[in-house]
């Protein structure tokens, strides 16, 4: 009968130990923190992440600029992309204008890729090439 009481209050619900249990977790916790530590780790944090941008996206850690150069570089280049992406698209037509149509991606660990629809282009089915497309391409 002793563990059938335990944990519950006169009225009979269990949210007040739960809280109670909860809140002696919290306060052994904060018995056990440097507090001056923790406030120098929040400021610290507080002036690297951009608290804003963090919570607008959800899924990753937003840095502020200013923080680390060469990350603030790969974040101009990250957000005019679509933008480098389209110039050099238009650089490969300019100077190879038998292409018909053509996509532009990037991954960093390779450079830019030029993607075409073969269907657009004629293939030798015996040299497994396209003619009609530039020799210095390479697929």
């Amino acid at each position: 009968e002793e563990r059938q009481m335990e944990g519950r209050e006169e009225d009979g619900s269990t949210s007040t130990t739960t809280a109670l249990r909860q809140l002696a977790f919290l306060d052994d916790i904060l018995r056990r923190c440097h507090v001056p530590t923790l406030r120098e780790l929040h400021e610290r944090i507080t002036t690297i992440v951009d608290h804003e941008l963090t919570a607008e996206r959800k899924d990753s850690v937003e840095v502020h600029y200013g923080f680390h150069e060469e990350l603030d570089s790969a974040k101009e280049a990250f957000d005019t992309l679509d933008e480098t992406l389209s110039a050099v698209g238009s650089e490969v037509l300019a100077k190879h204008p038998e292409l018909q149509r053509l996509t532009v991606v990037f991954l960093p660990q390779v450079g830019f890729l030029i993607q075409l629809d073969r269907r657009n282009h004629a293939h030798d089915v015996a040299t497994n090439t396209f003619p009609d497309l530039p020799a210095d391409f390479t697929f």
